[in-house]
């Protein structure tokens, strides 16, 4: 929304509840997931068209950085995934990767290939 007087006072403002929410980084990309988001604030978590192919891209499967439970990470263009990840609600969540299980809880790091999808869901 444009305002054109120049007073941006009735504009709405997008919160950031990331601080609030679990956090997987792959590759320095952040994907959100857990937590709550009030539904009319989630398209502000959408991304936008998966990037042609040889590009590299990391995203939950509905084209979204936001995911609550039973979620599956795309990707492409890459092999070797750097993950990060902080679990900030004390809950338990597995990452789940060509059949391998690696439990995530607190904070960590991983180090996985990968040719397929992630699987990240609670524990």
């Amino acid at each position: 929304m444009v305002s054109l007087n120049g007073n941006n006072n009735n504009l709405p403002r997008l919160v950031d509840r990331t601080g609030n929410l679990n956090v997987i980084k792959i590759n320095g990309k952040s994907l959100y997931f857990g937590g709550d988001i009030p539904e009319e604030e989630l398209l502000s978590y959408s991304l936008p068209p998966v990037p042609p192919e040889g590009a590299t891209d990391i995203r939950f499967s509905d084209d979204m950085r936001y995911c609550i439970d039973g979620c599956v990470i795309e990707s492409s263009g890459l092999e070797n995934f750097l993950i990060d990840y902080n679990i900030i609600d004390a809950s338990n969540w597995i990452l789940i990767s060509e059949n391998k299980r690696y439990e995530l809880n607190n904070r960590g790091k991983l180090n996985i290939k990968n040719r397929g999808n992630l699987i990240l869901k609670s524990k």
